[in-house]
């Protein structure tokens, strides 16, 4: 794995049934290459721009990007919760500082809307199975399907990091994608 300054890169391969092989379960690998952009690459307008003309960019190979939080909103939100007194209930809180990686992807997709790209959101409780340890998630389980979905399609999969849903599909964890 390699990484620079902005974007954390590195292949991975991910099994993708084929028009072919409806009926059965077999599998063919599909290569693309994972970027991950922190907070400090979405500070402003131009930023976000820049990120989305990466994103944009030709490529080897598909990218799938995962994005956390611009930079100081979930320490902005997690004072919030803590200007309120009473601690909220773990999942609660979980829920709003995800509200962060979930802004930034929002707007990573309008910057390559704009550019006239075609992006999409994936909801990261569809993609990351996590553990009830909120605060402090483990990933369990990576499902594929909506990233494939997208990039099936020809578009551009954004997923929020550090957010992940649970078996029992009711609660989000906090985990480090």
């Amino acid at each position: 794995m390699s990484w620079d300054r902005d974007t954390a890169r590195t292949r991975i391969r991910f099994c993708a049934r084929t028009a072919t092989d409806s009926d059965s379960r077999e599998a063919s690998p599909m290569s693309c290459i994972v970027r991950k952009y922190g907070g400090a690459c979405f500070a402003d307008r131009d930023d976000l721009l820049r990120v989305a003309r990466q994103v944009l960019a030709a490529a080897e190979l598909p990218a799938v990007i995962v994005v956390s939080a611009r930079q100081g909103v979930t320490d902005q939100l997690s004072g919030q919760a803590d200007d309120l007194g009473a601690a909220p209930d773990h999942a609660a809180r979980d829920l709003l500082l995800a509200t962060g990686e979930l802004q930034s992807a929002a707007l990573l997709a309008a910057a390559v809307a704009e550019l006239g790209g075609r992006a999409e959101v994936v909801p990261p409780w569809s993609v990351f199975e996590t553990t009830a340890e909120f605060g402090n998630a483990t990933i369990e389980t990576v499902e594929v399907e909506p990233v494939l979905c997208c990039l099936g399609r020809g578009v551009v999969p954004i997923v929020p990091g550090f957010i992940g849903g649970t078996r029992d599909g009711r609660e989000i964890g906090r985990a480090h994608v």
